[in-house]
């Protein structure tokens, strides 16, 4: 049932797993400057650059300043320096399993190339080991379905299986392609699992991290 040849991953909320962890630093940068966070679009937008997209987006809600939202910026700055989104020790390992076992594996992300670029290497993880990798350095974003279209050139629709964590973007992108390409969601508290099972995914697709998902297709 779970048996699919290529296998593609949103970089953000599904192969880095720590959009709680960096939503939740934004959060504090905002809030050290006595600002109210919005969480929920922090959140629906985590995928996106924070401060090329995400700040216009909070400054449009919150009505800053000129100077904090400059703080802010500052700010967390300051708080990511030393951050590094590492996954578990054992994840580089696990893809290359999946890849020995017969998977394709690519990355679709709105993300640039070189910050995606970036994450890979914090993450201890080669880009050779990706045979599609999607960047929004073409202008064509989740959840525009086109984001697929390169994967869809190389492979069958009904080989892909799309791991993503947001409903908004990663699953609306999977389900309006024409064909439709499954998807298997990583859940958090923001979005549970029975957000994602209203919207028709099945439970056999729904996972708690990245891990338990690698580790259910390692078993086929």
């Amino acid at each position: 049932m779970k048996s699919k040849k290529l296998i593609l991953f949103n970089l953000g909320g599904a192969l880095l797993i720590s959009s709680d962890k960096a939503v939740s630093f934004w959060c504090k940068a905002i809030t050290s400057v006595g600002l109210r966070p919005n969480y929920k679009l922090i959140y629906e937008n985590f995928d996106r650059p924070f401060q090329a997209e995400i700040i216009p987006l909070l400054v449009a809600d919150g009505n800053w300043t000129p100077g904090q939202t400059q703080a802010v910026i500052e700010n967390s700055k300051k708080l990511f320096k030393d951050v590094h989104f590492n996954s578990p020790t054992d994840l580089a390992t696990k893809l290359e399993a999946l890849k020995n076992a017969g998977y394709e594996l690519g990355i679709i992300t709105n993300r640039c190339h070189k910050t995606l670029l970036r994450a890979l290497f914090d993450l201890g993880i080669s880009p050779d080991i990706f045979s599609i990798i999607k960047t929004s350095d073409d202008g064509i974003k989740k959840p525009d379905p086109r984001v697929f279209d390169s994967a869809l050139e190389l492979f069958k629709a009904e080989d892909i299986i799309f791991v993503g964590n947001c409903p908004q973007e990663d699953m609306k992108a999977a389900i309006f392609r024409d064909p439709k390409i499954d998807f298997a969601a990583i859940v958090s508290q923001t979005y549970p699992p029975q957000l994602f099972k209203a919207f028709g995914v099945k439970e056999e697709f729904i996972y708690e991290s990245i891990v338990d998902f690698v580790n259910d297709f390692l078993k086929e």
